[in-house]
C-alpha cells in the first residue's frame, strides 16, 4: 500500500475455516510481519505467532501456545514480547515471555524465557 492509502492488497488470509488472524506487527527491519493465528476447534484453541517474509512470501510459526494472549510487540533488538495465561487453577494471571528471532531466516535464536516479575521491561531476560 502506498502512503496515501492507494494500491492496497491482501498479503495473508486464513487458510483453514475457523481461523482468525490478529495483531499484525512489523519487524524492526521491515522485512517481516508477525501476526497471531487462532484456530478454533470444537474442544480446543490452537494459538500461534506466525511470521510472513514479505520478500519471499514464506511463513513460519515461531510460537505455538494454547494459552497465548491477544497482542504482542516486536522489540527493536529482534525479540518478540508476548503474554501467556497461567494454567489452572491460576487462570486470572499471566506472565510475559520473550523469544528471539533471526531477522534473516525467521527462525528462533533465543528460546522462550520469562521476564523478571519485578521489572518486566527494564531488566535483562532470564
Amino acid at each position: 500500500m502506498r502512503a496515501d492509502g492507494t494500491d492496497q492488497r491482501k498479503i495473508v488470509s486464513p487458510s483453514v475455516e475457523g481461523t482468525a488472524l490478529a495483531s499484525p506487527v512489523w519487524s524492526p527491519d521491515g522485512r517481516w510481519i508477525a501476526y497471531q493465528k487462532f484456530r478454533y476447534g470444537a474442544f480446543s484453541i490452537r494459538a500461534e505467532v506466525e511470521l510472513l517474509n514479505l520478500e519471499h512470501g514464506t511463513k513460519s510459526v515461531v510460537i505455538s501456545e494454547p494459552r497465548l494472549n491477544f497482542g504482542f510487540k516486536w522489540l527493536a533488538d529482534g525479540r518478540l514480547l508476548y503474554a501467556v495465561d497461567e494454567p489452572p487453577p491460576s487462570r486470572n494471571t499471566s506472565n510475559f515471555w520473550a523469544v528471539g528471532v533471526d531477522a534473516a531466516t525467521g527462525h528462533l535464536v533465543l528460546f522462550p524465557a520469562t521476564l523478571p516479575a519485578a521489572c518486566p521491561l527494564c531488566c535483562t531476560w532470564t
